[in-house]
């Protein structure tokens, strides 16, 4: 369907996990004991150059190629040490310049439980080291094999990840993670197909696990919290784009992203606000970014006295 076309490239969302910033599995937060807090998140994502391979190219056959997603994320305390996450996006994709049509639908279901290993008062700021691992499967029989119209790759995943987090007293903070996410293989609806240059009779497709870190660098305070991150991304193995066709599954994609949140608290709801932008990449596209959410934190324990600051504790 999409041979000669040059201008298909995936996602780079549907490569990584669920970016909802604060108390997600990446961040340096944690849930009090029994504390849940929920958000709905909108984003949007756009581009219309990409990279086939490691060369610039442009969108012009497509115009500009987007992604809309709306997602539901809760995370909550089961203790003060130990945190349990759930996620799951609708996802909608089109074209501003074609005659095919995008999909929309949900796509996968993504669990994580998340550990605080140690808690340490160093260089008078507060050293944390968390560790998260989760797993996602597809909800819905949406088709993968529809780059980069498709809303999902239809592959199940585990992830294991490790975060540092370091915090002064005025609400300065940094936080690193590293991770590495298994991806299962992908059944597509065709008996054959091309990975690195040679022709497999199969519908088995392989699906490159990938590697990421992050760095942030923020200002958490009790009402309000900023940040600033960079993020790396790789597929561990996988080919390149082939010239003017359309992307497939097996393709190593790279990128490095930059991006801002921001988020303000009003009693048990908060606002916040985000952007992102793709610096370079491989086999990925150029993509921009942006997006905001809505929060909801409720104590399910009563309390005589409830402190709405145990989210940071």
């Amino acid at each position: 369907m999409f041979k000669g076309y040059s201008s298909l490239i995936i996602v780079l969302l549907f490569l990584l996990p669920p970016r909802l910033e604060g108390q997600t599995p990446t961040d340096g937060l944690m849930m009090a004991r029994r504390d849940l807090c929920t958000v709905v998140q909108f984003n949007h994502t756009q581009w219309d150059q990409y990279w086939e391979g490691d060369r610039l190219r442009s969108n012009a056959n497509f115009g500009t190629i987007y992604q809309r997603q709306l997602q539901a994320m809760s995370a909550f305390g089961i203790s003060d040490r130990l945190n349990a996450l759930i996620s799951l996006p609708w996802v909608q994709t089109g074209a501003t310049n074609t005659y095919l049509n995008g999909q929309r639908g949900i796509q996968d279901l993504s669990v994580w439980l998340k550990w605080r290993l140690l808690n340490r008062s160093i260089l008078g700021g507060s050293l944390q080291l968390f560790t998260t691992g989760g797993l996602s499967s597809p909800v819905t029989d949406y088709v993968a094999d529809y780059m980069p119209l498709n809303i999902g790759m239809q592959s199940r995943t585990s992830s294991l990840r490790l975060i540092a987090h370091y915090q002064l007293p005025i609400g300065i903070y940094s936080t690193a993670q590293a991770g590495h996410t298994w991806r299962s293989n992908v059944e597509i609806d065709r008996n054959a197909f091309i990975f690195f240059d040679k022709l497999y009779y199969t519908n088995n497709v392989p699906v490159p696990n990938l590697a990421d870190a992050t760095l942030r660098l923020g200002l958490l305070k009790s009402r309000f919290q900023v940040e600033g991150w960079l993020e790396g991304s790789t597929g561990l193995s996988g080919d390149d784009m082939r010239y003017n066709e359309a992307p497939f599954l097996t393709n190593k994609m790279q990128a490095i992203t930059y991006g801002f949140w921001g988020r303000y608290w009003i009693g048990k709801l908060a606002v916040s606000a985000n952007y992102g932008q793709v610096l370079s990449g491989r086999n990925v596209g150029k993509a921009t970014s942006f997006g905001a959410g809505i929060f909801y934190l409720v104590h399910l324990e009563k309390k005589e006295e409830k402190n709405e600051k145990s989210l940071y504790k």
